[in-house]
């Protein structure tokens, strides 16, 4: 790369400055600002005691340049800050750039630049994870850009206000997926009170009320049926006349449209588990709402057959029953194959004629269900719901036409969420390679305008030399022996 009119370059190592150890076990009582590699990631040094601090350290002072050298993919560079009135060390981990004479910003910003890290990561050892490291002696061998000391300090002033403002756009866009979830939680709250559809529904029949009488009394008269469990407790919650308050009990009530749960004890075991054949549902697939064949466990066909009663079909709603807190719920993919619940889940499958199966998985997702939930969690150690409380939830059931006009409403919501998730996804990964591109044109002269009456990089750069020639050696502590 040809250097602007001006500038030079120099060797990392030549930045590289020796520092004293350090034994805080013998300073006990004493307090220490220690930059470690954990404590990177706050930009804030831990604050300890001696006592506390179990090996050797070295012996760092305002000014010093941070080069991380354990885990080098992750980009780690720190300028140690005036001291705060307590003697200031750093891990082993660290490469100390010390009375190099430059700008210590600039000299960070550097080592955390593209450039420099794709040739840092060619001196790096080790077969993976925190057993990487970079090898400071072939560190040492990387060219470091250097412009007059002047522009070098416009530079940082630059990169500074850039830096800031990408700063502030990254908090603004982190905020995306709590305005987002707000959304999703708002539009359930107003479709199933019924506020969403309050204008459809009034150029609409309604005849939800005679449609549930009816299903119910046939119900009653039917022997075959076992007694079915009307709603324990209804919400002190106004719906719209044309709905009614029922139960999951009365929603899945005969032999085609059931509830269950999955299977307990020896009836399943980790023994059973197989990498192909039937596949299993755990707790985790309903809280992720994913079900692809990733860390999926099967069962081979005929345990499946013997676990028949437990069998989930597309279009079932599942349900956590246990959990930090129970009551997630998921609609089972209309094109997966059928597949077997494991114990902690419940299914439904819905009777058509009451609810949809999406209107059902949506209406559990909502404020008003999941209070219900709340109030019916019991357990410590695991908070679980018992398949008998959950029968007897009040869910709000609007008229099947409603129903639908409800899931297009509640989906195309959920849709501008996602979109608005996704393009704040976009515009952070923007950000990235914005603030690296802001790097590259530092190190390449074109960020801030050149002075032709500044002091050209060589002259300082043999003043540093020559300073550091003068200076007396440190003699260091012959070993004993």
């Amino acid at each position: 790369m040809t250097l602007p009119r001006g500038w030079s370059k120099v060797l990392l190592g030549d930045c590289m400055g020796k520092s004293s150890t350090v034994d805080p076990q013998k300073s006990k009582q004493e307090t220490f600002d220690l930059y470690s590699v954990p404590s990177y990631t706050g930009y804030e040094p831990e604050v300890q005691e001696g006592a506390a601090i179990g090996s050797t350290k070295q012996q760092v002072q305002e000014g010093d340049v941070l080069l991380c050298k354990i885990v080098p993919h992750i980009r780690r560079g720190w300028t140690v800050p005036k001291s705060r009135g307590r003697r200031q060390i750093a891990s082993g981990e660290w490469i100390i750039f010390r009375n190099h004479g430059l700008e210590s910003e600039y000299l960070r910003r550097f080592v955390l630049s593209d450039d420099f890290h794709d040739q840092f990561m060619q001196t790096v050892s080790g077969v993976g994870g925190s057993l990487m490291r970079a090898r400071p002696s072939e560190a040492a061998r990387i060219a470091v850009p250097i412009p007059p000391l002047a522009e070098q300090r416009r530079i940082v002033k630059k990169l500074d206000a850039l830096t800031a403002r990408i700063t502030r756009a990254r908090a603004e866009l982190e905020r995306v997926p709590v305005l987002a979830a707000n959304m999703r939680r708002a539009i359930l709250s107003e479709a199933f009170s019924g506020a969403l559809t309050s204008t459809w529904r009034s150029t609409r029949a309604n005849v939800l009320a005679v449609h549930i009488s009816k299903v119910r009394e046939e119900r009653r008269n039917d022997t075959r049926l076992a007694r079915r469990k009307r709603a324990n407790k209804i919400p002190k919650f106004e719906i719209p006349a044309s709905w009614s308050w029922i139960s999951p009990d009365e929603i899945a009530s005969d032999v085609r449209y059931s509830i269950g749960i999955g299977p307990f004890g020896s009836n399943l075991l980790q023994s059973d588990y197989r990498e192909s054949g039937i596949r299993l549902v755990f707790v985790r697939d309903i809280r992720r709402e994913r079900f692809g064949a990733a860390g999926a466990k099967y069962i081979e066909p005929k345990k499946a057959k013997e676990l028949h009663q437990h069998m989930v079909a597309p279009g079932d709603v599942l349900i956590t029953k246990m959990g930090d807190p129970p009551g997630d719920s998921s609609l089972f993919p209309v094109n997966a194959e059928p597949a077997v619940i494991t114990a902690d889940c419940i299914k439904i499958t819905p009777h058509p004629e009451l609810v949809r199966a999406k209107y059902l998985n949506l209406c559990i997702k909502s404020e008003l269900v999941q209070s219900q939930f709340k109030a019916i969690t019991a357990g410590v150690a695991q908070q679980k719901v018992s398949l008998d409380r959950f029968r007897q939830l009040a869910l709000p059931i609007a008229p099947l036409e409603e129903q639908s006009e409800i899931i297009q409403r509640i989906e195309a919501a959920f849709t501008r969420a996602d979109r608005l998730e996704a393009e704040a996804t976009r515009a952070k990964t923007l950000l990235d390679r914005l603030e690296s591109t802001i790097l590259a044109e530092a190190f390449r002269g074109e960020l801030v305008p050149q002075d032709p009456t500044d002091e050209p990089a060589e002259t300082l750069l043999s003043r540093i030399h020559a300073q550091r020639t003068a200076a007396p050696a440190k003699r260091g502590r012959r070993k004993a022996g």
